[in-house]
């Protein structure tokens, strides 16, 4: 992100290795900070943040430092993975200037193109957090 001309990106995603070796500085308030320098107004951040049910010191750490950063809000998602042992993996995103919230409902319903699984439903629902994970991280329902 520090090649980045401020406020010049909308989103930033980030898969990358775990937590561990070179992967380290990705996962530090100093990198989010980069990272919100970077991004436009409402922009956001998205990145890989693990297995909940084992990492969630990951987790917590990544909100306070994202957090400490200085961004808006944070959410996480979760979604299947089944080449990982829990079957279960997380995203977390971070959103400069302003709540994660809404989606184009309209345009979803309006899609051009027939889809298998996804709606309108299966979207408001991808950010849902079980009971654990709220009390966790101190997230809002």
């Amino acid at each position: 992100m520090a090649n980045a001309a401020p406020g010049t990106l909308d989103p930033i995603i980030v898969d990358s290795t775990d937590p561990a070796g070179p992967a380290v500085g990705l996962f530090t308030q100093g990198f989010f900070e980069s990272c919100l320098r970077a991004l436009a107004p409402g922009g956001m951040v998205i990145q890989q943040s693990e297995w909940p049910l084992l990492h969630m010191d990951i987790l917590r750490q990544m909100y306070a430092d994202l957090r400490g950063a200085g961004f808006a809000d944070v959410k996480t998602l979760f979604f299947p993975q089944a080449v990982y042992p829990s079957g279960w993996w997380s995203a977390t995103m971070a959103r400069k200037s302003e709540a994660i919230g809404g989606f184009r409902e309209e345009a979803v319903e309006r899609r051009p193109f027939a889809t298998r699984y996804y709606n309108a439903d299966i979207h408001r629902a991808a950010l849902a957090q079980p009971e654990f994970f709220r009390r966790e991280i101190g997230a809002a329902p």
